[in-house]
Formats: C-alpha cells, structure tokens, sequence
C-alpha cells in the first residue's frame, strides 16, 4: 500500500514538472476549444472582417467559438466525412452564428479520393491516409475501426479561385495526417496565407504521412515562421498543435 501512495505521488510529481517546464510549448488541448487555446495563448490578432478556413472541422464547434471570437470574421468549415455534415448544421443552427459548410476534403487533388472513415466513436481519428501500425501508434490504431469511403476532394488554389478569394488570414487544419496534403494544395497561394494552425504528428499514426518535421521545413522554405516553439516531442504525446505566421505578414 505505502509503495503504492509513494509511487502515486511521485507520477503526480513527474507530471506537474513536466507541464511546468513545457508551460509554454506544450500545445495539445483535448477536445472543443484548442484552437481558441492557442489564439488567446499567443494573442493572435486580425484584421477586421477576416477570412478563416477550417480544414477538418468534424463538428463545427471549434469553428463556432472562433465565430463567437471574432464576430465579424467569415469563416469557412471544410469536413470530408459525409456523416459529420448534418451535425455541424445543426450545431451551426443552434448557435446562431454564419458559417459556410463545405462538405469536401482538400488536398492535392480535384475529384474523389479515398478516406478512412473511423467509426462514430470517434470520428474525427478519420484521415485520408489508412491507419499506421507502427509499435509507437498501436495504442491509437487499436482504438479505431477503419471503413473505406469515397469523398470529394479539392485543391485550396483552385477553391479560392472559385471563391473569388485574394488571401486567407488564419487557416486551421487538423486532417489526421494530411496537414501538408492541404497546405501544398494552396500551390502559390501559400503567399496568401497570413497564419496558420495546424495539427502535426511525432510519431506516424498514419500510413506514410509527413512528420511535424517535415511539414516545418516546407513553411519556412515558403518564408512561415514558427511561433510555437514546440518541433521537439513533447513527453507521452504522439502530436500536438503548432502556430505559424508568414513573415511577409506578421503583423
């Protein structure tokens, strides 16, 4: 019993140190509300009336509380699962808030693609790329089925060419593994993009997607700083959330 309560104390130890030295980098919020997280963490500021995208929106709570946020932005909500649709109007609806719904994935590629669907248990682990079985993501891989769908996919540069849309100000995604699918599709847009949120993995949970590494590296070649200052793993996270800006508009 004694080297039970010993052991506990020292785990709650070991946990409350490492939040305390990662304060300022450890960017992982559960759940609805992370990316508001990290707009009042980092005081992230637009211009008014701002355009924002959400790649990955699953539910469109996250998209609402930025609505709410900032009240004047125009926000588009990209979900490729067909099934999430009819909830994210719903809860859109409820809220009394203006948020276009784009039912499409986005990627390198204009037309239908192939994605894994997850279950309704936890449907957001859903992603473009099949599930890793790689020893450091069975733990993720395990808790999911895995059902093959066919969605629509478009291209950001061909999107906002529709759209008759000049920049983004703030682009959020949380794909599952295709973060960088979505930022290469803005092509040369990418220069107009002002900031981004993104959502990127230490380890791969998906079959042959780009590590957080790999995703930093093609920003700052494209001239994005990173604000976040979190590339190095996180203790006992597998992925985590990253800000970046433009430095041709960081203000």
């Amino acid at each position: 019993m004694k080297n039970n309560i010993l052991l506990s104390i020292i785990k709650n130890f070991k946990n409350k140190l490492i939040k305390l030295v990662y304060r300022k980098k450890n960017l992982t919020f559960s759940g609805s509300g992370e990316y508001l997280n990290i707009i009042n963490l980092y005081k992230i500021k637009l211009k008014n009336k701002p355009i924002i995208v959400e790649v990955g929106s699953l539910d469109a709570n996250d998209a609402i509380m930025i609505k709410k946020f900032f009240a004047e932005a125009k926000i588009y909500s990209f979900e490729a699962n067909p099934n999430q649709i009819k909830i994210m109007k719903n809860n859109i609806n409820e809220s009394n808030v203006d948020i276009d719904v784009i039912n499409s994935a986005v990627s390198c590629e204009n037309g239908e693609i192939d994605f894994y669907y997850s279950g309704d248990d936890n449907p957001g682990a859903s992603s473009i790329y099949k599930f890793s079985h790689n020893s450091d993501a069975i733990e993720h891989t395990d808790a999911h089925s895995e059902k093959l769908m066919h969605v629509k996919s478009i291209r950001l540069d061909e999107w906002m060419k529709n759209e008759n849309l000049s920049s983004i100000d703030l682009l959020l995604i949380d794909t599952q593994g295709s973060e960088l699918d979505v930022i290469k599709s803005l092509g040369s847009k990418i220069n107009n993009v002002k900031k981004i949120i993104l959502e990127g993995q230490y380890v791969q949970l998906y079959e042959n997607t780009p590590l957080i590494d790999e995703i930093n590296d093609f920003l700052v070649k494209n001239n994005f700083k990173l604000k976040s200052n979190n590339l190095k793993r996180i203790f006992n996270k597998l992925f985590n959330n990253f800000y970046y800006v433009n430095l041709n508009n960081e203000k």
